[in-house]
């Protein structure tokens, strides 16, 4: 599994939208503020929608099934959205090795793989024969108030993959204290 942050974005606007909340001028305090705001609910963290962050995760496809409850839409917000990696075109461009998966599988199993995708099996039965554990990128554009609900949710998570993205999201972020309070200063 890996994560890749592509940019971020909006931090100083979300202060600006903060301190007019806040009849505020003085930013350095908004940001103190803010700190405290993030997690709060009830529309007093609503600032954390204004921070925009694009990532490219490679991951499997059993971890992208859990990670894809997270396409929230509200009317007129969006809170996420995703490209991917064609599995199709993955599949068509070369042949298949143990780091196309997540954990090894049999030289067998690879090689039978292989041999259906050389043999121009139809993508239907590729697909359904590809374990879980196979690798998908997407490119991935949510904000700070999709990640920390991701965190909230998933900070406890049994699934090794959950902590690795978190873990990594949170060193990639240039505001985790707004995720996690340990960070506040």
């Amino acid at each position: 599994m890996e994560v890749k942050k592509l940019g971020e974005h909006g931090y100083e606007y979300s202060l600006v939208g903060l301190s007019l909340s806040k009849k505020q001028k003085d930013m350095e305090r908004m940001k103190v503020v803010a700190c405290n705001l993030a997690g709060k609910g009830g529309g007093h963290d609503k600032f954390l929608s204004h921070i925009d962050v694009w990532i490219i995760i490679q991951a499997p496809i059993f971890w992208w099934n859990e990670f894809d409850q997270y396409k929230l839409r509200v009317p007129d917000i969006v809170d996420m959205n995703t490209q991917s990696e064609s599995t199709m075109h993955t599949l068509e461009k070369s042949a298949l090795t143990q780091e196309d998966f997540e954990y090894p599988i049999s030289e067998n199993y690879l090689k039978e793989l292989n041999d259906s995708i050389s043999k121009g099996k139809s993508i239907e039965e590729l697909k359904n024969d590809l374990p879980q554990g196979f690798l998908q990128r997407r490119e991935i554009k949510l904000n700070y108030m999709c990640i920390w609900n991701i965190y909230q949710q998933r900070k406890n998570h049994r699934l090794p993959q959950w902590h690795i993205f978190l873990d990594d999201l949170l060193k990639l972020l240039e505001h985790p204290e707004f995720i996690v309070k340990d960070y506040c200063k």
